[in-house]
């Protein structure tokens, strides 16, 4: 009568649209943004994306795929990492420029009940980043599994000028997703992490003395 529920999974992996997570204020949401390769070619729209609960940062994007007979694309969803996509300079369009659809053929269709070890594991033998350490039938990736360039959330600001100074870096960690609940946990997180020099010069107007 009711349907088959979709079962949540039990990984750190979540969908932003089904959680009490959202994107933190001034940056950009880019679900429902054209996908575009890098000859402006639309691979699809952006879906949704998936963050880390435990490191509070996106991972993924939900890639919805348009059925594109000159691309030999069939229409399903799949997921990216985050570290292969580009903002536009000016346009709401998500640029892929190292992704061909050769390699959106071979990414297994997303699941969100298979969200886990295993799910991670088949998109990185796509995309040549799979750990040797890696273990798929763990339920969750190693700490170490995203420490390389395609989940460096930096790579998102590339083709976009640099407000008010702030430095790649800096806007990457304002792209991380924040509980919706509760924003006391974000000040706290902040209030405990190291301040950086340029933080420093930026709230009191002097430079740190170094011995």
């Amino acid at each position: 009568m009711f349907g088959r529920k979709t079962e949540e999974p039990t990984t750190r992996l979540r969908e932003l649209s089904n959680s009490d997570f959202t994107i933190a204020k001034g940056e950009p949401d880019i679900r429902g943004w054209d996908v575009r390769d890098a000859q402006k070619r639309k691979f699809g729209t952006v879906n949704d994306l998936i963050f880390d609960i435990r490191a509070g940062k996106v991972r993924y994007l939900i890639l919805n795929i348009l059925d594109t007979p000159e691309l030999d694309l069939e229409k399903r969803s799949v997921l990216v990492p985050i570290g292969l996509a580009e903002l536009d300079a000016t346009d709401n369009d998500v640029f892929l420029p190292t992704v061909n659809p050769f390699q959106l053929r071979a990414l297994p269709r997303y699941d969100r009940s298979r969200l886990g070890a295993k799910a991670e594991h088949d998109v990185g033998v796509v995309f040549g980043y799979q750990s040797m350490q890696t273990d798929a039938g763990q339920q969750d990736v190693g700490e170490n599994f995203y420490n390389n360039d395609h989940f460096n959330n930096n790579n998102l600001y590339r083709r976009r000028n640099q407000p008010d100074g702030l430095t790649h870096r800096e806007q990457a960690r304002h792209h991380e997703a924040l509980p919706a609940r509760d924003e006391r946990l974000h000040g706290r997180d902040l209030d405990n992490r190291i301040e950086t020099d340029e933080e420093y010069y930026r709230r009191t107007g002097q430079r740190r003395n170094r011995l």
